[in-house]
């Protein structure tokens, strides 16, 4: 089974992108759509003194795609209210979240890819009647990954409280004075997802790690929040106020990489109040 494909706007309003003629939604995506598969990369090489070149750098680019939607109505003034209708929706509102195109998998996960349309559709000819309005608009995902729009819960292990793990609701409390804890996660996308720590003190210093990938942050006073944003390499306390003068030496706020991962978290001179939460969405390369 193939995934179903929507549009949700800045303000949340959502159409449906039939890809079947069992689905009664007016829009249709295309089967000219392209750009929705493998991410393009970036590649610096430069010349060498022997055979070929020297990879300097990689990184992943922007995704640029083409979304073609067949605008359909009963009638000539209701596909026009419908042409309006996708305008709005693929329309950027400031100061709100970017348009997404949304995917909704066979098992009922959801990803997302919010992205900002460049051009297309200006030139569109007047139809008086019969068939569809055929709507190809140019768009860029700033982000070129699909991203699971809800988190998965986990399981801890290791520690005194042990239970389920659920993103941003449940937390690990770590009740001794040298304690530590394992959660053992998996990252279900095909890309490395980029996780958020919530640490609340008190620990005169916090150690988050990954096999040999490790990041230590302290200390906390009692009910210090300080929320680790990895995609953004931001450190803040609850008050919006920086933190990031409390990581230690070059501190690395390290991915997670896709299957199974054991994370680990050591949290000194804890009390029954000290805490740490996790949480990140997985990503997706493809998705057609």
């Amino acid at each position: 089974m193939h995934p179903t494909f929507a549009i949700v706007s800045p303000r949340g309003e959502r159409i449906e992108l039939a890809t079947s003629s069992a689905s009664a939604s007016p829009f249709h995506l295309d089967d000219e759509t392209t750009g929705l598969g493998f991410v393009g990369r970036e590649v610096q090489v430069s010349a060498s003194t022997g055979d070929g070149g020297r990879l300097r750098a990689t990184r992943t680019a922007s995704r640029t795609f083409k979304l073609v939607v067949d605008v359909w109505g009963r009638t000539v003034a209701a596909r026009d209210e419908n042409l309006a209708t996708l305008a709005r929706v693929v329309r950027r509102v400031t100061g709100f979240p970017l348009p997404r195109l949304q995917a909704t998998m066979p098992d009922g996960v959801v990803f997302e890819l919010p992205f900002v349309h460049e051009g297309g559709g200006d030139d569109l000819k007047r139809i008086v009647a019969g068939g569809p309005q055929v709507v190809p608009l140019a768009c860029i995902a700033p982000d070129p990954y699909w991203v699971a729009r809800d988190a998965t819960p986990y399981v801890i292990e290791g520690l005194q409280s042990t239970g389920t793990f659920l993103p941003k609701l449940a937390q690990m409390h770590l009740t001794s004075s040298a304690s530590s804890g394992i959660l053992y996660v998996e990252n279900d996308g095909d890309a490395d997802a980029l996780p958020v720590w919530q640490l609340t003190g008190p620990t005169t210093l916090a150690t988050i790690a990954l096999g040999t990938r490790r990041f230590t942050i302290g200390p906390l006073a009692a009910g210090d929040v300080v929320t680790i944003d990895t995609a953004a390499r931001t450190a803040t306390f609850a008050n919006g106020s920086n933190a990031y003068q409390l990581f230690g030496p070059a501190p690395y706020l390290f991915p997670i990489p896709p299957g199974s991962n054991e994370l680990g978290v050591v949290m000194k001179d804890a009390t029954a109040k000290t805490s740490a939460v996790c949480f990140f969405r997985p990503r997706k390369e493809v998705i057609l």
